[in-house]
């Protein structure tokens, strides 16, 4: 996700910009893309360490199909 914030954050150790790639859906799809935050994995109550995971990039269409009537290509990547 990004972020967007009402106030600057000044830049310092542990606070650096983060430059994203120039790409449409289509240059991505059919590739790896990698998932990295806290949070609950399904069994766990509480956030544990930071983890992160690969995970397919697949077309619209794929995602349409299996993801109905949730799937918003609007607003998912």
């Amino acid at each position: 996700a990004v972020l967007e914030l009402n106030e600057t954050v000044p830049l310092g150790c542990g606070r650096q910009p983060l430059c994203l790639p120039d790409f449409s859906k289509e240059d991505i799809v059919e590739a790896l893309g990698m998932v990295i935050g806290w949070g609950t994995t399904g069994t766990s109550r509480k956030p544990g360490p930071l983890r992160k995971v690969e995970v397919d990039i697949h077309p619209d269409y794929v995602c349409r199909l299996r993801y109905q009537p949730k799937y918003d290509p609007d607003s998912m990547l």
